[in-house]
């Protein structure tokens, strides 16, 4: 028999990750099989924007889907760079699959421009990573059009998220009217203001005018304006009001 020709020795250096033994026909076969270390499972993320730009002091969303075809714990991250946007996974770990809610915080005194940002994914043994762009728009923007009416005096905005008013007054300049009274009346009407970027105005404006030798002002309504000025721009062109 083969183990009884195999002194104690030389059965010793037998290295193997599993022995069956059987018997066949009266006689001991030695079965020797080495095991393999099986592969990790790959990762598979997808991370998924419904915009890929954020207005200083704001907040960006996306959902982040983990896949793999093994069930394993997983955890998110993202990888320092040298941006002041915050990432917050909710959840931050889970056992794929699963989808989490990432959260880019934008602070005020973030500079406006572009910014790459990488989600990796953990797990496994496994790592995997997904870059995307996120743009920084400035909070404020310098607005600029016409209200195109004579002798206007003033032009208001109403911001419809912040209830607040912003105000431009025209330049008023003295004049004789025909029948020689002094009046005041505006040599332009071009207006300039600050407002914030994303938001709704609505806009009244109030204009001089004379009737039977008197002076009026009078008050309309101009419009509505969206204000949005995409990377790279501080000002954006406003509306040409006209009176209704």
């Amino acid at each position: 028999m083969f183990l009884a020709q195999t002194s104690k020795k030389q059965r010793n250096t037998i290295v193997a990750s599993l022995v069956a033994v059987v018997l066949v026909a009266s006689s001991i076969t030695v079965l020797i099989v080495f095991s393999e270390q099986s592969t990790p499972a790959p990762l598979i993320l997808n991370v998924s924007l419904n915009k890929t730009e954020v207005i200083q002091g704001n907040n960006l969303q996306a959902e982040v889907n983990v896949a793999s075809s093994h069930h394993e714990n997983v955890t998110l991250n993202n990888e320092p760079g040298s941006s002041s946007i915050n990432c917050t996974f909710e959840p931050a770990t889970g056992i794929s699959n699963f989808t989490s809610l990432l959260t880019l915080g934008v602070p005020d005194s973030t500079p406006t421009g572009n910014y790459s940002v990488t989600v990796t994914a953990s797990g496994g043994g496994t790592k995997e990573n997904s870059t995307f762009i996120v743009s920084v728009l400035s909070a404020k923007v310098i607005v600029s059009g016409t209200l195109n009416v004579l002798y206007p005096v003033q032009i208001n905005f109403a911001d419809l998220q912040t209830n607040l008013t912003t105000t431009f007054d025209f330049p008023l300049t003295q004049s004789k009217s025909s029948n020689g009274y002094a009046v005041l009346y505006s040599p332009g009407n071009s207006y300039r203001v600050t407002l914030m970027n994303g938001h709704t105005y609505n806009a009244t404006a109030s204009l001089d005018y004379t009737y039977l030798w008197a002076v009026f002002t009078d008050t309309f309504q101009a419009g509505t304006l969206y204000v949005y000025a995409p990377a790279g721009n501080s000002t954006m062109p406003g509306q040409d009001f006209t009176t209704p």
